[in-house]
């Protein structure tokens, strides 16, 4: 949606009816305004945003003069009218299949004159939208809020002199809440409130349903949920850390390839070939080892009972070959004998004690081991005692494991004799950059390792979460009300968790193209020496500049370079709105010095081409070069002429 004019009618200073005609095409988005500091540009800017929300939103500071034209009203005064109309039209269009289509916004405010002061009478609000249709006041309001929402006026109105609140963390219009605001984060974050406000209605009433004796199955699902969110959280605490390690070592990276040291080139590059071959030769030893404690846990038990066992396959070995009767037909046959009295042979052995005390000691030393027993057992031993064939492997191992500790100590004692050797060269620089790179590669190896734990833990969770959601749905099969209110539960619990996965991936997906617009509007300004090259957005949504051969912050840029780095930021955010208004930048390179200027105007169109822009300037900032360089991409150029104090008229130049 462009602006095709804005009519201002007895507005402040504006005096009767004021008009300025925008346009936009291919090659001309550019509509100037001229004025001197309080000719009205500010005003101006307000008026739009009191026709649209009935509100000055641009210069909010507590005004003293009334909203009406005083000029006009005490001419109106001196020919006894008692009536004042205060009216701005704005008419925007765009085109919709082929056909060029209007809105229309009119905003009206009357004033009575009841002897000595003007009072306000009534307001009114009308538009017309694109297929033709009429509304009048709250319900023309509400259309006008639907199309161009209230909250990002702010995005599309700026004073060229506070734009490097952006890169102030108490401002409104920082870096994190511009891109909250722009790309409306906050729709997805009100959802999450709202679909957790559900879910804990829903526990609420399940919780009334459940008999005391129950199992608290939502509680202990909330608890587990809160354990889960705290180490994700935790984790994602750690990823934006490690980020940020990875960053600095890219920085001391970069300020170390850029030290014109031939040494320092090759033990550079020595290093990243021995810590490549550094992290094989560990990960060789990690599985090694891994197989080695397997193996000795499995063998140690059977050499520590080998002579038993030994002796234990001898005496089963023997009792095979000697097809000796199974143990259990013994005792059984003893028992008989014993309870009968009779020999198998016939002789009475209660005539014998001798006899008697024999067979009763046999019994007594007989196994109850039965015949399938004895033959599980015989090969249970046999296959233990062939298991230690591979004890030898456990010397391969072992010495495998010692030529892989030494190859490591090597490598690391290698890698230290390199930081070593850069450390002790006389760069200062470089002694500083590499203890910053080493702090920086054990932050992100021990947070690494730290989020492969906390990874185990959170599907420990997630596992022990959904073997408690089984037995709650087991719980609820007799219960319809239960069941019912287990779906529910089921279904907000997975969307809660789908609306989390899509505004982290969303944040991330928004913030990187952020990111990359911004890089490429204010890397390719005609810096002398290619002084900046790159810009990153970090996770915490601070923001380095690669300068020459550091990383820097915007503090550590000039005011008018701040200012370019801000209007890079701005173009990008615009990149990525789902509607289109023209942008107004009132004094858009306050700060800047003429060469810097001329830059940006000459890389402007090609970022923007698709943007209509309003530039209010004064003639200090509107030079003669900058004028040339901006006209072929100029529509229309405005001055705003004061003729008298409260009178302002708008000229077409």
């Amino acid at each position: 949606m462009y602006l095709d004019y804005v009519e201002l009618e007895n507005y402040r200073p504006y005096y009767g009816k004021q008009r300025i005609n925008f346009g936009f095409d291919d090659n001309k988005n550019l509509t100037v305004i001229l004025a001197e500091n309080g000719s009205g540009k500010s005003t101006f800017v307000n008026g739009i945003t009191w026709c649209l929300f009935g509100d000055e939103k641009h210069d909010d500071r507590e005004k003293t003069e009334p909203l009406y034209n005083k000029i006009m009203a005490e001419e109106l005064e001196s020919e006894d009218f008692t009536s004042l109309n205060v009216n701005i039209t704005i008419r925007f269009f765009d085109i919709i299949n082929n056909e060029k289509k209007y809105f229309t916004v009119f905003r009206n405010e009357e004033y009575n004159n009841w002897g000595n002061s003007w009072e306000k009478s009534t307001q009114h609000l009308t538009i017309e939208t694109f297929d033709g249709s009429v509304y009048k006041d709250d319900m023309a309001q509400y259309k006008i809020i639907g199309t161009i929402p209230e909250d990002m006026f702010q995005y599309f109105f700026f004073n060229g002199a506070s734009l490097n609140n952006y890169f102030n963390e108490n401002s409104k219009l920082n870096l994190k809440e511009s891109i909250y605001n722009i790309s409306q984060l906050d729709i997805i974050s009100n959802v999450q409130k709202h679909i957790k406000g559900c879910l804990d209605k829903y526990n609420a009433d399940y919780k009334k349903l459940s008999n005391n004796h129950e199992k608290n199955y939502n509680g202990l699902i909330n608890k587990l949920n809160k354990q889960k969110s705290a180490k994700e959280n935790e984790q994602k605490d750690n990823y934006k850390k490690i980020d940020e390690a990875i960053n600095n070592i890219k920085m001391c990276d970069l300020e170390l390839d850029n030290v014109d040291i031939s040494e320092v080139d090759t033990l550079t590059s020595d290093r990243e070939s021995i810590q490549k071959e550094l992290k094989k030769s560990q990960n060789d030893y990690n599985e090694i080892y891994e197989k080695y404690e397997k193996k000795i846990i499995q063998l140690y038990p059977l050499v520590v009972l080998f002579d038993e066992l030994s002796k234990a396959y001898e005496i089963t070995h023997n009792a095979k070959k000697k097809k000796t009767a199974p143990p259990k037909v013994e005792i059984e046959l003893l028992r008989d004998i014993l309870s009968d009295g009779i020999c198998i042979c016939g002789t009475d052995i209660n005539e014998h004690d001798e006899c008697i005390k024999i067979l009763t000691d046999r019994l007594n030393n007989t196994s109850n081991v039965t015949k399938d027993d004895f033959y599980e057992y015989y090969y249970l031993f046999q296959e233990k005692l062939k298991e230690l064939y591979s004890i030898h492997d456990i010397d391969d191992m072992k010495n495998s494991l010692n030529s892989l500790k030494e190859s490591i100590s090597l490598k690391k004692d290698q890698l230290n004799d390199i930081s070593q050797k850069l450390s002790n060269m006389n760069e200062a620089k470089i002694k500083r950059l590499e203890n910053e790179r080493v702090k920086n590669i054990n932050i992100r190896d021990r947070l690494r390792k730290d989020n492969e734990r906390l990874s185990k833990d959170i599907e420990k969770l997630d596992s022990d979460i959904d073997d408690l959601k089984d037995e709650r749905e087991k719980q609820t099969v007799t219960n319809s009300k239960a069941r019912s209110l287990n779906k529910k539960i089921f279904f907000t619990e997975d969307a809660l968790e789908k609306t989390k996965s899509l505004s982290s991936d969303v944040e991330m997906f928004i913030r990187n193209k952020v990111n990359e617009n911004t890089k490429q509007q204010f890397t390719k300004i005609n810096w002398k020496n290619d002084k900046y090259t790159d810009v990153i957005l970090n996770e915490d949504y601070s923001i380095n500049i690669a300068k020459y051969d550091e990383y820097v912050t915007p503090n550590d840029l000039s005011d008018g370079e701040v200012n370019l780095l801000a209007l890079s930021f701005m173009m990008a955010l615009h990149s990525l709105i789902g509607f289109e208004i023209p942008i107004f930048i009132d004094a858009p390179f306050e700060n800047l010095d003429t060469n810097k200027r001329l830059d940006f105007v000459q890389g402007l169109h090609a970022f923007t081409s698709n943007k209509q822009i309003v530039f209010l300037l004064t003639d200090s900032q509107y030079t003669s070069d900058v004028k040339s360089a901006m006209k072929p991409n100029v529509f229309n150029e405005y001055q705003l002429i004061p003729l008298e104090k409260n009178k302002t008229v708008i000229k077409n130049e």
